[in-house]
């Protein structure tokens, strides 16, 4: 029979067998926390008895070993958790040594038993495993609260089949003093340690087996247990170690395996039940309200609330937990607005969690206090910062104001490293957040600090710097610049606000504007516009520069309405500024808008003088594209002038030189991409000179070509200047494809020139598709008006049935210059419906008046339909005759599109007469 006797200076002390039972239950597991509630069991196994009585013998034990005399410590209370033995522990030769056998192998370890169900991370287990068995010491790194050591206990019970000294489990949360790691794995692995070096006592245990040594909670002595894990692991040979840590322990032969938040739906679009608890975030929300309340059950329409809940805390499986656990309490809405006015919901939690871990606030607050003061700094900096943000913004904000960049940059890497910020790897640039949990955790240190009026105006300079700089393409171009968005509007609010500056707010707008584009965010960026502009306007003493450049985007946010007296105002202040100041940048800006406005008035002519304008504005303003940006207009305002022989020239000599591949978006509001618009160009021009089937091979790239940049502006110009070309060739097919583009277009972003255009392109298909054409008439007198100039005139080159009285006056205004020809065909045939037999003289000479234009221009299209209508008009006259040699010798002119609708027409016709 074992005596059970506590000796102290070789006599005997009286101690109680409960006393004796807590203490050895200590002693067994020196080093290790040991719960109040299983203190308990241990001491009152068939008793339930309140904590006090605990408290009343681990004070007495306290006594007996006189703890805390002298400096010398015994026991420790960790409050509200329980308690663990601290002391060294000197094992006699005789005494029974712990967990190994008689031959000196170590024996089987229960690891701790899992509380709750491992959910959504299966992946995360399995990589663990695999890495473990191929790589001597793998560290399980992320933030608090994310479940490190629940994935690495799952792992670990798994893997210790593997080795044939099983796997032991090692916790160095409780521990304070980094020189207790050594001994407190020593007594995990009931090593004798005596008076000698423990690391050397644990290397000679360790020898006589293959083991996995799984060390849990690494970061707040990380020195030391790299230290530790590093002579281990170069002295034994066989063993490996698995660790979890909030950073790397950074020693050779480390491999890092970063646990991830938990999926969550990312909010795009409606989910069904089956969907959305496939994702692992839901799924454990669900798990701990069921576990709480074995009746919670949610609706289809709840779904939304519950993925919002989720995506609010990044995925954390605490935060998750904990938030679950409210929801009996408060409802899903309830809990979602609590969760949206920041931490103080999950200030409350699991009474048996390490205190750490009780809530996130702790979790929070550990992480904290193991951060260095400069560290602490970058961290309460950074949270100003919502979403993903830029390497350089990160740089710019993390360090005290005046810090040295490289210093700034390490403090980063540091944060990184430390799980308190989330890298990612979107495209050719880095991009970094902070979770968003976290980074309210730093902006209630920030407004401790006192420190938040000046990091927002900070921030909100450092955000218009770096969307203007001279990174700003790059940025752009690999989508960094819009996850930027919801900093933009968190500087325009504080811009604006009373303690704001009016001035940053206008700088914000403007060097803002690309990105508002680039996301589709019209309405919004027109609503911040008008916001802006109010106070604007009162800066004193005015500021030329500013009000010009202000105007130019004013302009630009005002499309959202169309193409309004406020936009044409805005852009002729803009252009006028612009060339007082001599800002040729902004001048070129004004110039894209004015033409592409003008020409969509059909006020062609004037449209071609700020077309002229393009190129030299382009040259003074160092644009990489200066000469293919003047080619562009040119050739645009070439055709619209009528002369569309000259603009295929000029747009063969693009397609042929600089715009022969398609470059980045470009970087100017209002500008086009000049291959696009090459193409586009290009493909109207074949039509009028004759060759259909180029243009309509021209149009099918400029299309797919514009949505691959996937830039808006280019894409608009493709699906309203190269309309044409469908409705001309009567390719329906071609003509839905391009309306299904405009109507998804206009769904999404709900801007009225892109609804307008909607409703104009199918008024012009209208006669296209309709059997009936006596119905057409009333139906198109109702609605022409509805429509602007351009679009109007693209309706009557489409179809007969379009033709208005308006176009006649616009025509002799010569601002239709661009289809004068098709005009006056159309005006005869139509004074030959109403007038019969007496107007054919009149509608002959129309007609003839047309034929001759387009001959003389080259338009071989247009002339093709004049001598089909001359021959309608003569054959009604009985000299069908005289016109079959001129709509011969056109015919014949044609290389290519016969079974195009004209030619297959004009075909008709002439088979007719032959006959």
């Amino acid at each position: 029979m074992v005596e059970r006797t506590l000796m102290r200076d070789g006599d005997p002390q009286p101690l109680g067998s409960r006393a004796f039972d807590i203490l050895l239950a200590l002693v067994e597991r020196a080093g290790t926390l040991v719960s109040k509630q299983e203190l308990m069991r241990i001491a009152w196994p068939a008793t339930t008895v309140i904590e006090s009585n605990l408290t009343v013998h681990v004070a007495a034990l306290r006594r007996i070993l006189s703890d805390g005399q002298e400096g010398t410590r015994y026991i420790t209370n960790l409050p509200g958790r329980g308690y663990l033995f601290v002391a060294p522990i000197h094992f006699a030769e005789d005494m029974y040594i712990g967990p190994v056998g008689e031959t000196g192998a170590l024996q089987p370890q229960d690891l701790p038993a899992a509380l709750v169900r491992l959910i959504g991370r299966d992946e995360a287990v399995s990589s663990v495993i695999e890495r473990t068995l191929k790589h001597r010491f793998v560290t399980l790194v992320g933030p608090g609260g994310i479940g490190k050591t629940s994935v690495a206990l799952v792992a670990a019970k798994r893997l210790g089949a593997e080795f044939k000294g099983g796997c032991r489990f090692v916790d160095l949360s409780p521990l304070q003093d980094p020189g207790l790691i050594a001994s407190t794995i020593a007594q995990v692995l009931g090593v004798k340690v005596g008076d000698g070096d423990p690391v050397a006592a644990i290397v000679e245990r360790l020898r006589l087996q293959p083991v996995l040594l799984f060390i849990d909670n690494c970061e707040h002595l990380i020195a030391a247990a790299a230290a530790v894990v590093a002579t281990l692991l170069q002295d034994v040979p066989t063993l490996h170690v698995l660790a979890t840590s909030r950073e790397p322990l950074g020693i050779a032969g480390e491999r890092v395996v970063r646990l991830e938040p938990l999926a969550a739906p990312s909010g795009d679009g409606p989910l069904s039940r089956d969907v959305a608890l496939s994702y692992p975030a839901l799924e454990l929300f669900l798990a701990v309200a069921r576990a709480n309340n074995d009746r919670f059950e949610f609706s289809d329409a709840q779904i939304p609330l519950l993925a919002s809940i989720c995506r609010r805390l990044d995925g954390l499986p605490l935060a998750i937990e904990l938030a679950a656990a409210r929801v009996d309490l408060l409802g899903l809405t309830a809990l979602l607005g609590r969760l949206d006015r920041g931490l103080a919901l999950l200030t409350q939690g699991r009474r048996n969690a390490r205190p750490r871990q009780k809530t996130m606030l702790a979790t929070l607050e550990w992480s904290y206090d193991l951060l260095t003061r400069e560290e602490q700094l970058a961290l309460r900096r950074l949270s100003i910062l919502r979403g993903w943000f830029p390497l350089q913004m990160a740089i710019a904000l993390a360090g005290a104001p005046g810090a040295d960049e490289l210093d700034a940059a390490d403090l980063v890497a540091s944060l990184a490293s430390k799980s308190l910020l989330t890298v990612e790897h979107r495209g050719p640039l880095p991009t970094y957040r902070l979770a968003e949990i976290t980074r309210e955790f730093g902006m209630a240190k920030t407004e401790e600090a006192g420190e938040l009026p000046e990091l927002c105006r900070s921030s909100a300079r450092y955000l218009v710097e770096l969307l203007t700089g001279p990174d700003r393409a790059e940025l752009r171009s690999g989508g960094v610049s819009r996850h930027l968005i919801d900093d933009v509007r968190r500087s325009l609010e504080w811009a604006l606000s009373p303690d704001g500056d009016v001035r940053m707010s206008c700088e914000l707008i403007i060097a803002s504007a690309p990105t508002w584009i680039d996301l589709l965010l019209i309405s919004e960026f027109h609503s911040w516009t008008q916001r802006v502009a109010a106070p604007a306007a009162l800066i004193t003493p005015p500021d030329a520069s500013l009000q010009m450049r202000l105007a130019n985007i004013l302009a630009l946010a005002d499309l959202e309405n169309g193409v309004t007296p406020v936009f044409w105002t805005a852009l002729l202040q803009a252009l006028t500024l612009a060339q007082d100041i001599g800002d040729a940048n902004q001048e070129l800006l004004a110039l894209f808008g004015l033409f592409q406005s003008r020409g969509a008035d059909l006020e062609c002519e004037v449209a071609a003088s700020y077309a002229a304008q393009v190129g030299p504005a382009a040259r003074r303003a160092g644009h990489p594209m200066a000469q293919l940006q003047h080619q562009s207009h040119l050739t645009h305002s070439l055709f619209f002038l009528g002369r569309s022989l000259e603009a295929k020239v000029v747009a063969d000599d693009m397609l042929c030189g600089g715009a022969a591949i398609v470059g980045l978006p470009p970087a100017l509001p209002f500008e086009i991409d000049p291959r696009i618009s090459a193409l586009t160009n290009r493909a109207r021009s074949n039509w009028v000179c004759g060759f259909p089937d180029q243009a309509r091979a021209d149009l099918e790239m400029a299309l797919a070509e514009a949505m691959s940049l996937d830039h808006l502006v280019s894409l608009y110009h493709v699906l309203t200047s190269g309309a044409l070309v469908p409705l001309w060739l009567r390719d329906l097919a071609l003509a839905d494809r391009m309306l299904d583009i405009v109507k998804t277009q206009a769904a999404s972003l709900r801007v009225e020139h892109w609804k307008a255009w909607e409703s104009a392109f199918e008024f012009a298909l209208l006669p296209l598709r309709q059997e009936n054409e006596a119905e057409l008439p009333s139906q198109l007198a109702r609605r022409e008006m509805e429509f602007r100039p351009y679009a109007r005139a693209m309706g009557c080159t489409a179809h007969p049935a379009h033709f208005g009285s308006w176009i006649d006056h616009r025509a002799e205004r010569d601002d239709a210059i661009w289809c004068r020809e098709e005009v006056y065909r159309l005006r005869g045939l139509r004074h030959l419906n109403s007038t019969g037999g007496a107007g054919i003289a009149e509608a002959e000479r129309l007609v003839r008046l047309a034929l001759d234009m387009a001959n003389g221009l080259g338009s071989r299209g247009w002339a093709l339909r004049a001598a089909m209508s001359l021959c309608v008009v003569l054959d009604a006259d009985g000299r069908s005759s005289e016109a079959r040699d001129s709509l011969a010798d056109i015919y014949a002119g044609f290389t290519e599109g016969f079974d195009t609708f004209d030619l297959r027409q004009a075909k008709l016709i002439l088979n007719v007469e032959t006959a």
